[in-house]
């Protein structure tokens, strides 16, 4: 987080898989879907450590905001916290997700956002695979290339192979 840009905004968001029927992140309101009740594992430290970032940034940090939080703020920045990112497919899958609202998929398309994924541990070909499986294009002539539009930050970046390092 120490190495956002500390003028602007951000909304963050928890990383999740989503259910296999739930097609948008976004409900028909705008706003995302809820969680369910029981635990979800390493997913709720993650929503504990946003929580307690968001009451101390003094508004600089939303905690994941909806549609209309994020239009009449004018955000441009979003922060996806993730534990750890083996594959890259639940990252993936969460931002098409979110991408598949035609609301957010326009201000994507208008290169109006910024994705900052954050981890604390990432395999090096997680990178490449998000980027690939994301709607978008990202074509060297493209204004706005989606591989620009994404920014990843991790503590620790391995080979999938390297099991010393994990």
């Amino acid at each position: 987080i120490s190495s956002l840009p500390t003028d602007q905004v951000h909304a963050l968001y928890s990383v999740r898989k989503l259910n296999v029927d739930q097609a948008c992140y976004w409900n028909e309101n705008g706003e995302p879907v809820t969680r369910p009740g029981s635990s979800l594992g390493s997913e709720d430290l993650v929503y504990s450590l946003i929580s307690n970032l968001v009451r101390s940034s003094s508004g600089a940090l939303l905690d994941h905001p909806s549609l209309s939080e994020l239009k009449n703020n004018k955000i441009r920045n979003y922060v996806l916290i993730d534990d750890s990112i083996g594959s890259g497919d639940r990252v993936a899958g969460f931002i098409n997700a979110m991408l598949h609202h035609p609301t957010f998929l326009s201000w994507w398309s208008f290169g109006w956002i910024k994705i900052h994924v954050l981890s604390f541990a990432r395999t090096r070909e997680a990178e490449a695979k998000i980027i690939a499986e994301i709607r978008g294009s990202d074509h060297g002539k493209r204004k706005f290339r989606k591989s620009d539009k994404l920014e990843f930050t991790s503590e620790m970046v391995y080979e999938r192979n390297w099991h010393e390092a994990r």
